[in-house]
C-alpha cells in the first residue's frame, strides 16, 4: 500500500510520499525478472514517508530530505554471477519524522563478495542526524556515530584490513572557504587494527585516528589530522626484523606525516624519530617513492642485525647472530626509498668494532647509502668519515670510503682496516700512534667481497715518536747497516704516501731518520703480497751512500746492497708532488661517491 502527493508543481515540485508494505523480493524479482545473472532474495518490511523537493532528489541531498518510520531487511543478498558480486546482510533502519534527517541503523551481518573488495561485518550499529540550512547552495551538515564488531575487509590479492572492535564519528559538512564543496570530519578508536598490502604487514593496540578531509574534485580528498596508537608492528618481507613503535602520535597533512619524537624499536636497536614522511601510502600500496627528512637519535644501533635483517630478510637464524657472517650477501636498497637523516648516535656496532658518539647526515636514495661528514669515536680516537654503499642487484655492488682519523694507536688501526695488513704490511712492525687518512672505494660482488682489480685507494700516514719493533726484517737490515744494538729503535715523525690502483700498491718515497741513519724508503707491491723495495741510505757512519734492495714476500725475502734510488725523492719539492699526486686521486675518489648517490656508474 503506497500513496503520494506533489504541490508546487509550477515552481520546484514537493513531492510527499507514504507506503506501508511487505516485499518478497523473491518473487518480485520472478514476476519482474532482472538481468539473466542477476538474483535477488529475501524480504523487505516498509512502514516509511518521505517529503522533500525535486531539486533535492535531483542532487541527492539526503541531509534535506523529511523521512519518518522503518526499513528492515530480512535475508537480504544480491547476486551477480557474470560479475561475481555477491551482498547479502540483515538491517534495520528507523527515520525520524523531523525537518532534517534523523536515523538509526542496525546491520547484523553484512557480507560482501566482488572481484575487487570483500568485506564482512558481524555488528554495525550508527546513528544520523543532520542540519537544514536555509541557503540552498550550501552543504548539508551530516553527522553519523558508528560502532563495529570484527570488520574484515580486502582489496584485490594483497591489501587487507581487520579491527575487533571499533567506534567512529563522522560528520559531512561545508568547506570553510567554499560552503557549496563538501567536507569530511572522522574519528575512531580501535582496540586493534591489522593492515597488510603486497606483504607487508602492520598491527595497532589501540589505535585512534582523527582526521579532516575536503573535497578537491570528484575522487581526490585531502586529509589532514593525527594517527596515535599505544603500539605499533610493522613487517616487510625486504627486511628480517619486525619494526616496532611505542606509544606515538603522528600528524597527517596529505601525503605528508610528520613524526615527533616516535620510538622505533628494530631487534637490539632502537631510535627516536622527528622530521617528515611522504608518500606512505602509495609506497606501501603501489610500490612509488616514499620520501623523509628526519632527525635520529639512538642509544644503540647494531649494524650486524640490520646488514642481516636485508641480507637474509627470510632467515630468522641469520638475522639474530651476533656477527656480520662470513659468508656475506649484498643487500640491495629498494629503489623507492628517498630518505635525508641527521644522527645522533651514542653507539653504533659493526662487525667487532664499538662506534661512539656519532654524529653527521645519512642519505639513502638511488639504492644507495651515502653517510656524509660523520663525526666518530672509535678506538680511543676521534674520527671524520665518508662512506658509500650502493647495489642495484644481489649480484654486485660498489663500497667506497674516506677516513680520516687523529691520533690512533697502531695495532688499533690494523685491526680497524685488516686490509692495511695486506696492502702496507710493514706498519704491523711500528708501535705508537698515527695521523692517518684513507680514501678507497671497489666493486663488490655478490659475496660482498672486494673485486680486486677495482680496488683503488689514497693513504696517508704521519706520526712522531714511532718504534720499530724488533723482528726478522730488522734484524738482517740491521746487520747489513751494523746499526747500534738497542731494544727499541725509535723514529723521530715519519710521513708515508701510498695509492692503490689496479691492483698494485705504491708506497712513494718518505724519509726516516734512525740510529745515526737518514734514509729515504720506498717501493711497490702487488696485492698477492709480492714486493719489491728500496731503501736510500742519505746519511750514516758509512763513506759512502747504498741503498738496500728487498724483494720476495714476507716468507721468503731477498736482501742486497746497491745504488740508492731516492736521494733527489724526499725534497720538499718532490714531496709536495707527491702529496699533490695522493690528495688528487683520494679527491677524485670521493667524487665518484658523488656520482652514485646521483645515480650516476662511478667512473
Amino acid at each position: 500500500m503506497a500513496d503520494a502527493k506533489v504541490d508546487d508543481l509550477l515552481d520546484d515540485p514537493l513531492i510527499t510520499f507514504h507506503t506501508k508494505s511487505t516485499v518478497d523480493l523473491d518473487a518480485l524479482a520472478k514476476t519482474f525478472p532482472l538481468q539473466e545473472s542477476v538474483t535477488i532474495t529475501g524480504k523487505l518490511d516498509a512502514d516509511m514517508g518521505m517529503k522533500c523537493r525535486l531539486s533535492t532528489l535531483k542532487k541527492q541531498d539526503i541531509g534535506r530530505m523529511k523521512l519518518g518510520g522503518k526499513l528492515e531487511l530480512k535475508d537480504f543478498e544480491l547476486k551477480d554471477t557474470a560479475k561475481d558480486f555477491d551482498f547479502l546482510g540483515n538491517a534495520t533502519f528507523r527515520f525520524r519524522d523531523n525537518e532534517t534527517l534523523q536515523a538509526q541503523m542496525d546491520v547484523r551481518k553484512l557480507v560482501l563478495r566482488s572481484r575487487f573488495l570483500s568485506s564482512d561485518i558481524e555488528r554495525l550499529v550508527a546513528n544520523v542526524s543532520s542540519t537544514n540550512p536555509q541557503d540552498t547552495n550550501r552543504i548539508v551538515s551530516l553527522q553519523c556515530d558508528m560502532e563495529v564488531s570484527k570488520l574484515r575487509a580486502s582489496m584485490g590479492d594483497s591489501i587487507k584490513l581487520y579491527s575487533a572492535r571499533a567506534k567512529a564519528q563522522a560528520a559531512l559538512g561545508p568547506q570553510e572557504v567554499d560552503v557549496t564543496k563538501p567536507a569530511i570530519d572522522f574519528s575512531l578508536r580501535a582496540d586493534s587494527l591489522f593492515f597488510s598490502a603486497a606483504g607487508t604487514r602492520m598491527a595497532m593496540n589501540v589505535a585512534g585516528i582523527k582526521m579532516k578531509a575536503d573535497k578537491l574534485n570528484d575522487s581526490l580528498w585531502m586529509p589532514k589530522g593525527i594517527v596515535g596508537f599505544n603500539r605499533l608492528r610493522f613487517r616487510t618481507p625486504e627486511f628480517g626484523l619486525p619494526i616496532r613503535m611505542s606509544k606515538t602520535a603522528v600528524t597527517v597533512d596529505g601525503p605528508k606525516i610528520t613524526l615527533k619524537n616516535a620510538s622505533v624499536r628494530i631487534g637490539r636497536s632502537n631510535m627516536t624519530a622527528t622530521g617528515d614522511m611522504m608518500g606512505v601510502y602509495r609506497a606501501m600500496t603501489k610500490g612509488e617513492k616514499l620520501t623523509a627528512h628526519l632527525s635520529l637519535t639512538s642509544d644503540l644501533i647494531d649494524c650486524n642485525q640490520l646488514i642481516n635483517s636485508l641480507s637474509f630478510p627470510e632467515d630468522t637464524t641469520e638475522v639474530l647472530t651476533d656477527s656480520v657472517p662470513s659468508e656475506m650477501k649484498l643487500f640491495v636498497i629498494p629503489r623507492n626509498i628517498d630518505f635525508e637523516l641527521q644522527t645522533d648516535l651514542k653507539k653504533v656496532i659493526f662487525e667487532k668494532m664499538l662506534f661512539e658518539n656519532v654524529h653527521g647526515a645519512v642519505d639513502i636514495k638511488n639504492q644507495a647509502i651515502h653517510l656524509e661528514d660523520l663525526s666518530i669515536r672509535a678506538l680511543d680516537a676521534d674520527m671524520k668519515a665518508v662512506m658509500v654503499y650502493k647495489a642495484g642487484s644481489p649480484r654486485g655492488g660498489y663500497a667506497g670510503f674516506d677516513f680520516k682519523i687523529r691520533n690512533i694507536n697502531i695495532a688499533k688501526l690494523v685491526d680497524f682496516v685488516p686490509a692495511l695488513d695486506t696492502i702496507v704490511p710493514m706498519l704491523r712492525s711500528f708501535k705508537g700512534r698515527v695521523m692517518f687518512d684513507v680514501a678507497a672505494d671497489a666493486r663488490l660482488d655478490s659475496a660482498m667481497n672486494i673485486r680486486i682489480p677495482t680496488l683503488r685507494s689514497a693513504i696517508h700516514i704521519k706520526g712522531d715518536s714511532l718504534v720499530l719493533m724488533d723482528g726478522e726484517t730488522f734484524a738482517e737490515i740491521s746487520k747489513m747497516l751494523m746499526f747500534k744494538n738497542k731494544k727499541e729503535n725509535v723514529f723521530d715523525s715519519i710521513s708515508v704516501n701510498v695509492t692503490v690502483h689496479d691492483g698494485n700498491v705504491t708506497v712513494y718515497p718518505f724519509l726516516v731518520e734512525i740510529d745515526r741513519y737518514k734514509a729515504a724508503v720506498g717501493g711497490e707491491q702487488g696485492l698477492d703480497m709480492n714486493f719489491n723495495y728500496h731503501i736510500s741510505i742519505l746519511k750514516s757512519p758509512l763513506p759512502f751512500k747504498a741503498g738496500v734492495n728487498i724483494s720476495g714476500n714476507l716468507d721468503k725475502m731477498k736482501f742486497r746492497i746497491g745504488k740508492a734510488k731516492y736521494k733527489d725523492a724526499v725534497t720538499p719539492a718532490a714531496v709536495h708532488r707527491v702529496d699533490s699526486t695522493r690528495m688528487n686521486m683520494g679527491n677524485e675518489i670521493v667524487n665518484r661517491f658523488r656520482r652514485v648517490v646521483l645515480g650516476r656508474q662511478p667512473r
